[in-house]
């Protein structure tokens, strides 16, 4: 059986030949949709009317997408009538399904209910701040060397390091001084709000009444986190003393992008396995439980007819920013990249920039530089010997390339270069395959990848399966 049911509708498609795809995220660089492939059905009235006079000339109600569940075979899930066109009575149209449809990853960053601030003093408040951590406080202010600022209007005077303090916790202020009679203004420090990592994450799931859990959730190094923008706050006196502001908004210093997006970012960074189910999101690392899941004996159906497809990448490489990348083979040694091929090579882009540190005067903390990408992200501990800087290290963990390399990827991407692609197809009534787990057919463990089902459109309930599994050796 299958049908989609609307907000004021139920639309059976049991009668058509419809095809579902299944693929499993942890192949993809971003969130996939399980799917179907176009289909086509003819419209009667009553069907026209359901879907708002599709079929009329003169209707001016039609929508392209309708929200509702998805009922197919024994499974029911949220999903999405996604039409495309009508043509003499028959329209044309697709079907998207499964929780990661949820609208919450469409959602802009700056559209989620992060609270304002509003204080009397913003230097008092970062300095109240600066030795809390999440989730007591959602955010906080490391310093951090940008020299660059000092070229812009008015901050001639700049000392070099934002969010700058005395040693004692107190924030440098900023004053004018009258020189051959004009009021000049030395704006030697900027006040610039970080927000942590997990409370992006939070806030964003809070919001569609999601609840987190998992590995990554549970590692306490990631609370640690921060994301630093190009954004510092400003109020001008009339002599272009910049007092900062007292009230601001968090969505100013949050990066532009939807939350799916950013949610993408943290996966492809840090190699992550996330699972929707009902209200509850699990995050966990997959280079620690890929190997770990189910492999059910399937070799009943094997066939000769299977086909397999040996591997033609030789080397992944790990990309962070411009001038910050890794390159590693199929027996996990580092290598030059450049002496490869495109084809050779599969290269996961995280455009993202851990910042490094380096030290200006006595200060010793993370650094701005011109080749580093928008979406910077830096580690906060509380106060280290009096200064709010930024480590390289939290717990004995940094975040380099290559030592996220080590502990995050480094199994996975072994697999994938030693692995082969299995593609098996065969008729049954009877589904017993789940896309989040394995099987283990032609005497090895095999992970699936890819599931399509064609449906017959009669009683029976035949189904045509075609399977994509890689193997772990």
């Amino acid at each position: 059986m299958i049908k989609f049911f609307g907000e004021n509708f139920e639309l059976d498609l049991s009668h058509l030949k419809i095809t579902l795809v299944e693929e499993n995220n942890i192949f993809h660089k971003s969130f996939l949709r399980n799917y179907s492939l176009p289909f086509s059905f003819r419209l009667d009235d009553e069907t026209s009317k359901k879907l708002g006079f599709i079929g009329d000339y003169n209707s001016r109600n039609r929508k392209v997408k309708h929200s509702g569940n998805f009922l197919y075979g024994d499974n029911f899930a949220e999903g999405n009538l996604l039409l495309s066109y009508v043509s003499k009575g028959v329209v044309q149209g697709t079907v998207n399904y499964g929780k990661s449809a949820i609208e919450l990853l469409e959602v802009p960053l700056r559209e989620l209910p992060f609270p304002a601030v509003d204080v009397p003093n913003i230097l008092t408040h970062a300095k109240d701040t600066i030795d809390k951590a999440w989730p007591e406080v959602g955010y906080n202010f490391p310093m951090i060397i940008d020299e660059s600022i000092s070229l812009k209007n008015y901050y001639q005077h700049f000392e070099g390091i934002i969010n700058k303090t005395d040693g004692s916790s107190n924030f440098i202020t900023n004053n004018s001084v009258v020189e051959e009679g004009k009021s000049v203004p030395y704006n030697r420090n900027v006040i610039a709000p970080c927000v942590y990592l997990m409370e992006i994450l939070k806030v964003g799931f809070d919001s569609a009444n999601i609840v987190m859990t998992g590995n990554f959730v549970n590692d306490k190094v990631n609370e640690k986190i921060l994301i630093y923008l190009d954004n510092y706050l400003e109020s001008y006196s009339s002599d272009k003393v910049n007092l900062h502001q007292t009230s601001f908004e968090l969505t100013d210093f949050v990066p532009e992008m939807t939350f799916g997006a950013f949610l993408n970012k943290i996966k492809n960074w840090l190699n992550l396995d996330i699972r929707f189910r009902k209200n509850i999101v699990t995050i966990n690392y997959q280079e620690q439980g890929f190997k770990n899941i189910s492999f059910p004996d399937m070799s009943y159906l094997e066939n000769d007819g299977v086909r397999i497809n040996m591997n033609d990448k030789k080397i992944y490489t790990l990309v962070y920013d411009k001038s910050t990348k890794i390159s590693v083979d199929a027996k996990s040694n580092l290598v030059a990249g450049s002496n490869y091929t495109v084809n050779d090579v599969e290269t996961i882009n995280m455009d993202l920039s851990v910042l490094n540190e380096d030290t200006l005067g006595a200060i010793t903390t993370a650094t701005v530089t011109e080749d580093q990408e928008p979406f910077k992200i830096l580690l906060y501990n509380g106060l280290q010997s009096g200064y709010n800087v930024s480590p390289q290290t939290v717990f004995g963990r940094s975040f380099d390339v290559a030592s996220i390399f080590h502990r995050f990827w480094k199994n996975w991407i072994a697999f994938r270069l030693n692995t082969s692609l299995f593609t098996d197809n065969y008729q049954t009534d009877q589904d017993d395959l789940k896309i989040d787990s394995g099987m283990y057919k032609y005497d090895n463990k095999h992970i699936i990848k890819k599931i399509t089902r064609k449906f017959s459109g009669n009683e029976e309930g035949d189904l045509d399966i075609t399977v994509e599994s890689e193997v772990i050796f």
